[in-house]
């Protein structure tokens, strides 16, 4: 499973998570127009899920703790009384039928279901605690980039994955082989990919394409990364 980088690492933190999902959803998926049926699948998901991480946790926690003290007063304490072993006791289950497995799976789907819903802002997932960013990538002077020939088509594609550092997006710029550098496309590039799927200049005759890019912030900003050059067509 993908990790999501508003969902936390550690479980006393997604059980607040979980917490605070469960408390604010109902109001925002109505307001956004979901229906009850998907709102209570949704419920049902969550409930489960913090009596997994919670409820059937903490109990074992707790005896782990209670069977090191029984242990060492059996073995080296003193009194007359019978030493029973601790007892291990879950709290109720929910009364909801239990959901089948990857219920967080649905609820980070769930989550991307209503960033995409029409009414949707970042106000209302903040709320939910779907808007932010636990795991910020370090600082860098750019971009970072790889490139791959995509063959098998009707003409040559280029593919890069880029990096863009929790910035907003990257500027994107290409040369040919006697050509100036120039945007490729809009120049603006957004997400971790990019394809240039331009046709040779002259078909049949393969050409070097050189690429390089640097962050983009409303304009381009910062440094520009080391050009990468590839031989396309061949």
């Amino acid at each position: 499973m993908k990790q999501q980088i508003y969902y936390p690492s550690t479980i006393a933190k997604q059980i607040a998570w979980l917490a605070q999902f469960r408390r604010e959803f109902p109001t925002v998926a109505a307001g956004l127009g979901l229906t009850p049926e998907v709102i209570a699948e949704t419920l049902n998901d969550v409930d489960w899920l913090l009596h997994g991480l919670r409820g059937l946790r903490e109990p074992l926690v707790h005896l782990t703790k209670a069977v090191t003290a029984y242990n060492q007063r059996l073995q080296t304490g003193k009194g007359t009384e019978p030493m029973q072993p601790p007892p291990l006791v879950f709290p109720a289950a929910p009364t909801t039928p239990p959901p089948g497995p990857g219920a967080l799976t649905r609820i980070f789907k769930m989550a991307r279901r209503l960033k995409h819903t029409p009414g949707y802002e970042r106000t209302l997932g903040l709320q939910l605690g779907i808007e932010a960013n636990l795991f910020p990538q370090p600082e860098s002077p750019a971009p970072t980039f790889k490139i791959r020939r995509v063959t098998g088509g009707p003409q040559p594609v280029v593919e890069g994955r880029f990096s863009r550092f929790g910035h907003t997006a990257v500027w994107l710029e290409t040369q040919d082989e006697e050509g100036a550098w120039a945007p490729l496309g809009p120049g603006i590039f957004t997400g971790s990919l990019f394809r240039d799927e331009r046709p040779l200049r002259t078909p049949g005759v393969p050409e070097y394409r050189r690429y390089r890019m640097r962050f983009w912030d409303e304009k381009p900003t910062g440094e520009w990364t080391p050009t990468v050059t590839v031989l396309v067509g061949e």
